[in-house]
């Protein structure tokens, strides 16, 4: 009954807030098809207002700038989302429009806050190397969080260690008839910092896996053991890292930590990419439980941009709710 009034009620036009985005560009386009996907319950996107000239074809265009405050009265917009860069967004004429708007009781939003509401990631690749954009500059955690952090980290951490000293008589049977070798698979990775730290995992792929150097992990990867594949498919192969939470080097929740042989190209082509380094790593994060498992630099810049709204909006509720969907995909053995 509750689906069917919101269906029929509250997702009609008259409940949703009727939105233009001022600014035809790349970025202003993204947001469109944010607005008319994730945010179609809430917002009703009219189209774009322009601030230099027409907006390209096949694009919904209201109208230009100069005229925006008698543009919104006759659209009735409730709402005007800012796209455009910091050249025409200081513009005098724009800023004067704008602020006629606001004296209007029109809400007046960034492209960047309602793109992360919505989507739940940092735009990246719209930045243009504004780190003003990423970084949590308004964003405080406080002490009692940071405790209250690493005090989950410790209890859950203890709990961890104790089902790999469980399970571990019985993978390394199980590794001795199908593969002999090391059982515990020990890998340098980047912490908090940039320290480097040596990661603990139980060992999923053959003895000579990267005989030929590194290279990406990728889903239903060849190298992989049977042993590793049912590992990985319960997720038993990241309890060792229990012991890294133990020491202080990774936490419960966090970015991934990456290996330093391919953060470096990562450094090169993904802005902002060193922020993830001010958090410490994780087992599981906002990335993990919102996209697949990663495998290319693509799928490193899409998963940054979640890490980037886990730094600029990290909480306990959060954290809750992270570990609540990593349940979720444990339990449904998705994941891999």
């Amino acid at each position: 009954m509750w689906r069917l009034t919101y269906a029929t009620v509250l997702a009609h036009p008259t409940f949703r807030r009727r939105v233009a985005i001022v600014g035809v560009n790349a970025a202003g386009r993204a947001l469109a098809v944010m607005l008319q996907t994730a945010g179609r319950a809430e917002y009703d996107f009219l189209g774009f207002i322009t601030t230099n000239g027409p907006g390209a074809s096949g694009e919904t265009v209201l109208g230009q700038a100069d005229d925006l405050v008698t543009m919104t009265q006759r659209w009735g917009l409730a709402e005007l989302i800012l796209a455009d860069g910091p050249g025409s967004a200081h513009s005098p004429q724009l800023v004067k429009a704008v602020l006629g708007c606001q004296e209007l009781g029109i809400e007046i939003t960034s492209l960047n806050g309602v793109y992360e509401r919505l989507a739940g990631k940092v735009p990246v690749e719209h930045l243009d190397r504004n780190f003003y954009a990423v970084l949590p500059l308004d964003h405080s955690i406080g002490p009692f969080y940071a405790v209250a952090k690493r005090g989950m980290d410790i209890v859950l951490g203890s709990l961890g260690v104790t089902l790999t000293a469980l399970f571990y008589p019985v993978i390394a049977l199980a590794h001795r008839i199908e593969d002999p070798g090391p059982i515990l698979y020990r890998q340098v990775r980047i912490g908090q910092g940039g320290r480097l730290f040596t990661l603990l995992k139980f060992r999923t792929m053959r003895v000579d896996a990267e005989a030929a150097g590194p290279r990406w992990a990728t889903i239903n990867d060849p190298r992989t053991t049977k042993v590793g594949r049912l590992l990985r498919r319960l997720h038993l192969d990241e309890l060792p890292q229990s012991v890294n939470i133990i020491r202080g080097e990774m936490s419960l929740v966090g970015p991934r930590p990456e290996r330093p042989e391919f953060v470096a190209e990562l450094e090169r082509r993904i802005p902002f990419y060193r922020a993830r380094n001010a958090l410490r790593p994780g087992v599981t994060g906002w990335a993990q439980v919102n996209f697949r498992y990663g495998s290319s630099v693509d799928d490193a810049l899409v998963k940054l941009q979640f890490d980037l709204f886990y730094l600029k909006h990290m909480s306990g509720w959060l954290d809750l709710l992270i570990l609540w969907r990593t349940v979720g995909r444990v339990a449904t053995l998705r994941g891999y």
